[in-house]
């Protein structure tokens, strides 16, 4: 069952799961370097604070993969952040999404 998302990510919210499958094979700790992500799909998540231009959330995402042919799903824990205004400071942890809130790894 999938939680609700806070008020800040619901505009983003259409666009997270293709993000999330962009993201994901860029980070040092993914598992699955040099595959395939053919879908990423969140499967929980939990609200950890919602504040008018601030919320964190814990994901856990299904990630689909493609590793020598046979498919294969991953599953990760993701916390995630969400500002109506970014800092400086968080640009390189920003996932990519269009829209007027910044996404970026909790």
């Amino acid at each position: 069952m999938v939680g609700s998302s806070s008020s800040v990510a619901r505009t983003v919210e259409p666009q997270l799961e293709d993000a999330l499958a962009a993201w994901l094979p860029g980070q040092r700790w993914f598992g699955a370097k040099g595959s395939t992500v053919s879908a990423v799909r969140i499967v929980a998540r939990d609200v950890l604070r919602d504040e008018p231009h601030f919320a964190a959330e814990h994901l856990l995402v299904e990630v689909q993969l493609t590793q020598d042919g046979a498919a294969v799903t991953q599953t990760y824990q993701v916390p995630l952040g969400f500002r109506t205004e970014l800092t400086d400071d968080l640009r390189p942890w920003v996932l990519p999404v269009i829209g007027e809130v910044a996404v970026f790894d909790g």
